[in-house]
C-alpha cells in the first residue's frame, strides 16, 4: 500500500503540475509523450489521499494547498470548496492538534 500510494501520489501531482504549464510548453511535452491532464491528476491524488497509510496526509495536503494557495495565483481552476471542507473535517478529526489544519 505505501508503494501504491507513492506512485499514485507521485504522478498525480506530476500530471497536476504539468496542468499548470503554459499551453506551447505544455504541446511540447505532449509531443515527447507527456500529458498534463487536470482532471487525472486530482482523480489520482485523492485515491491516493484515500488509502490509510500516512503518505495519505501527504496528498491530503497537496490537494489542500493546491485548492487554497496556488489557486490564487494562477486563476487556472475553480476552488473546490466541498473538498477542501471535507479534507479539512476528515483529516482535523483524526488528527485534533496538529496546526497543519488550522485554516
Amino acid at each position: 500500500a505505501v508503494v501504491s500510494t507513492q506512485s499514485t501520489g507521485g504522478w498525480g501531482a506530476f500530471s497536476l503540475g504539468l496542468s499548470l504549464l503554459p499551453p506551447k510548453i505544455l504541446g511540447l511535452l505532449e509531443f515527447v509523450g507527456l500529458k498534463g491532464e487536470k482532471e487525472v491528476g486530482m482523480r489520482l491524488i485523492r485515491e491516493a489521499e484515500e488509502m490509510d497509510v500516512l503518505r495519505s496526509f501527504v496528498c491530503a495536503n497537496g490537494l489542500l494547498n493546491y485548492n487554497t494557495v496556488l489557486l490564487q495565483y494562477t486563476k487556472s481552476a475553480a476552488y473546490d470548496g466541498e473538498l477542501v471542507d471535507s479534507l479539512l473535517s476528515k483529516w482535523s478529526a483524526r488528527y485534533p492538534d496538529s496546526m497543519m489544519f488550522d485554516f
